[in-house]
C-alpha cells in the first residue's frame, strides 16, 4: 500500500513538472500546417504598430507606476533604434466609472476605452483588442502588449521584445516575471515555473503564461476572442495563449525566460484567497469548455496541457507522497516498536506527533500563500463540471 502511495505521487508530481513537456516535444515538429490565413495583414513599407494596451478596474496608484515605466520605456527604444521602425501606441481600458483615472491618461498621452457598467477583465482584452484592428490600416504584422496595472518593465524592454517580433513564426510572446521582496518559497517555485515554460518552447510554446505582460498578434488573437464569443472566462493567461497553440499548429508561443517584468503589489490574505478560488474555478471551466476542442485540433498541444491539468492537483500528489512515505516509515520500524514497552510506545507516539505538529506549524507561519494553494487545489476536483459563468467579471 505504501509503494501505491508512493508512486501515485511521484507520477502527478512528475505529470505536474516534466513529464508532458518532454514527450511533447519528443513528436517533433509543430504539427500540420494551419488552414486558417487569416494571421496577420502585411505591408512591408509601413512601421510596425504595436499597442501597449493596460487595463484597469480603478486603481489609480498602481496605474501611475505602470504608466510611468511604460513611458519610460517607449522613449528609451526611440533614443537607441529611433522611431522610424516602430510605432507605438498607449491604451487605457477602464471597466466602469473612473473619472481620475481619464485625467491620468491624458497626462501620459494615451487613449481610453471605458465602460458604463463592469464587465470583467476578459471583455476589456476582447474590446480593446478589438478597437486595436478597427483603427488598423494596412499596418505590418501588428502586436497588441497586454500589461497589469502594477506592473514594471526594465528600460531597456521593449527593444528586446520588438527584436523577438521579426519572426514570422510567432504569435505570441510571454516575458517572466518577478515580484520585489518575494520569499525564498515563491522564488523558488518562480524558478522552477520558469524551466517548465523553457521546456514548453521545444514543443513550440507554453499553453499558460504569467499574464502580467504578454504580447500577441492582433490576428490570431481575434481568433481566440471569435471562438469565445458571448462566453467569459477568469483565466486569461491560460485560456488565450492555450487557444493559440490550438488553433495555429504551425505557430508558436515564445516563452522569454531572460526577459523579466516587475511587480511591487503585495496581496492581502482576503485578496489571496480570492485570486486562488477565481485560479480555481478558472482551470475547472477552461478544462471542461476547451480540452476537448484541443485534444481534436492538436494532439500536441494536448500532452503539453496535460501539465496544466496535473498542477491544478498537485497537492493531492505531494499528499499521496507524503501518505505513502508515513506508511512506508511505519512499516519498517513496527518490528522496532512492537518490541518497546508500553510507556516507551507511548513516547514515540508523543514525539512524532510533537514533531509532525511543529512541522506543520512552521510551514503555516513560513508560507500562507502555500496553504492558501494548497486549499484550492485539494477543492479542485469538487469544482470541475460546475457552473462558474460569473467569475469572468472577477479582476483579482
Amino acid at each position: 500500500m505504501a509503494l501505491l502511495f508512493v508512486a501515485l505521487g511521484v507520477m502527478g508530481l512528475l505529470g505536474s513538472t516534466t513529464l508532458f513537456p518532454l514527450l511533447a516535444a519528443s513528436f517533433g515538429g509543430r504539427g500540420p500546417r494551419s488552414l486558417d490565413s487569416t494571421t496577420s495583414v502585411t505591408c512591408k513599407s509601413e512601421r510596425l504598430r504595436v499597442t501597449i494596451a493596460i487595463p484597469t478596474c480603478g486603481e489609480r496608484q498602481a496605474l501611475e507606476i505602470t504608466l510611468q515605466s511604460v513611458s519610460y520605456a517607449i522613449s528609451y527604444f526611440y533614443n537607441h533604434k529611433g522611431a522610424h521602425s516602430v510605432e507605438f501606441d498607449l491604451l487605457i481600458g477602464i471597466d466602469g466609472k473612473a473619472p481620475q483615472i481619464r485625467e491620468l491618461a491624458s497626462q501620459f498621452q494615451a487613449r481610453v476605452l471605458s465602460t458604463a457598467v463592469r464587465g470583467g477583465k476578459w471583455k476589456m482584452l476582447e474590446r480593446m483588442a478589438r478597437n486595436v484592428r478597427g483603427r488598423q490600416v494596412c499596418t505590418t504584422d501588428p502586436w497588441i502588449v497586454f500589461a497589469d496595472v502594477g506592473v514594471q518593465w526594465p528600460k531597456d524592454f521593449l527593444i528586446t521584445l520588438i527584436q523577438e517580433m521579426a519572426d514570422e513564426e510567432i504569435i505570441g510572446l510571454a516575458p517572466t516575471y518577478s515580484m520585489n521582496d518575494a520569499s525564498v518559497a515563491q522564488k523558488v517555485v518562480w524558478s522552477s515555473e520558469r524551466l517548465l515554460k523553457t521546456l514548453e518552447n521545444l514543443s513550440g510554446g507554453p499553453v499558460s503564461v504569467h499574464g502580467a505582460t504578454v504580447a500577441y498578434k492582433i490576428g490570431p488573437l481575434l481568433s481566440v476572442f471569435d471562438l469565445c464569443v458571448s462566453h467569459t472566462y477568469a483565466n486569461d493567461d491560460v485560456v488565450i495563449p492555450l487557444l493559440l497553440r490550438a488553433i495555429y499548429p504551425t505557430k508558436a508561443l515564445r516563452y522569454l525566460p531572460t526577459l523579466s517584468v516587475f511587480d511591487n503589489e503585495h496581496e492581502s490574505g482576503e485578496v489571496e484567497q480570492r485570486r486562488r478560488t477565481r485560479m480555481l474555478l478558472g482551470n475547472a471551466k477552461w478544462i471542461q469548455d476547451f480540452y476537448p476542442f484541443v485534444v481534436q485540433s492538436n494532439h500536441r498541444v494536448a500532452v503539453v496541457a496535460l501539465r496544466r491539468i496535473f498542477r491544478v492537483l498537485w497537492a493531492y500528489w505531494i499528499g499521496s507522497l507524503t501518505l505513502g512515505g508515513v506508511l512506508f516509515f511505519f512499516q519498517m520500524t513496527w518490528g522496532i516498536f512492537d518490541q518497546v514497552s508500553g510507556v516507551e510506545r507511548v513516547a514515540l507516539v508523543l514525539a512524532t506527533a510533537g514533531a509532525l505538529s511543529a512541522l506543520a506549524l512552521l510551514a503555516t507561519l513560513a508560507c500562507q500563500q502555500l496553504l492558501a494553494a494548497a486549499k484550492a487545489s485539494l477543492l479542485g476536483p469538487w469544482y470541475w463540471g460546475k457552473s462558474n459563468s460569473a467569475l469572468g467579471r472577477i479582476w483579482k
